[in-house]
């Protein structure tokens, strides 16, 4: 047996919606998520050089640059948002 329950159309407290399609998201969120996505890429990639530090095995130095390639997709990815 399902429940149906009546919702309101603004959420309590909430702005009412705008009308009309939503296209972008504002500029000062996109300085925040580049910037928090640049400060998790370069924590991701100091991480991912542990194996090299402890093994001094120069191959294991990939595993950084892989995470550094990838952080800086998602960046440019972040920077495009604002388009």
């Amino acid at each position: 047996m399902t429940e149906t329950t009546d919702l309101p159309v603004t959420p309590r407290g909430g702005l009412d919606p705008v009308p009309g399609e939503w296209r972008r998201v504002s500029p000062r969120y996109i300085w925040v998520d580049l910037v928090g996505s640049i400060i998790s890429g370069l924590a991701a990639t100091a991480a991912a050089t542990i194996p090299f530090w402890v093994t001094q095995f120069v191959v294991l130095l990939t595993i950084p640059a892989v995470v550094l390639i990838i952080a800086l997709i998602v960046n440019r990815i972040t920077e495009e948002k604002d388009a």
